[in-house]
């Protein structure tokens, strides 16, 4: 008789499965035969980049990059902020972060101060 398609596709499940598991070991003890070997040789990365010259370039984990002083992105960034200014004549906003935005270095050209535009709280 014939296998069913729930049958077949539950076969294709289990198939696929053992699939990644074996090329999940596999390529786990390729990594710790290449470590064995690194340590081995005491190769260092300027030993690997010239092994592997056109190799994307990979950025450590925050935590590596600050144990070798990397510089981090401030906790804050890309957190949008409330605007502290505002042209009420355009309604045009900006929060007081980068570079000043034109309509103020347009008013400030004008001799009109920057705190002429900030946002009162409500």
């Amino acid at each position: 008789m014939t296998p069913t398609l729930e049958e077949l596709l539950a076969q294709k499940k289990q198939i696929d499965a053992a699939i990644e598991a074996e090329r999940a070991r596999v390529r786990d003890a390729g990594m710790q035969t290449i470590r064995e070997v690194i340590q081995r040789l005491a190769l260092t990365k300027e030993d690997l980049d010239q092994l592997f010259p056109n190799a994307p370039a990979v950025r450590a984990p925050s935590a590596v990059a600050a144990a070798v002083g990397e510089k981090q992105a401030h906790p804050n960034r890309g957190v949008k902020l409330p605007p502290k200014y505002m042209d009420p004549a355009t309604g045009n906003k900006w929060s007081g972060r980068g570079l000043k935005p034109r309509w103020i270095t347009d008013h400030e050209s004008r001799g009109l101060s920057i705190d002429d535009f900030l946002v009162r709280g409500k």
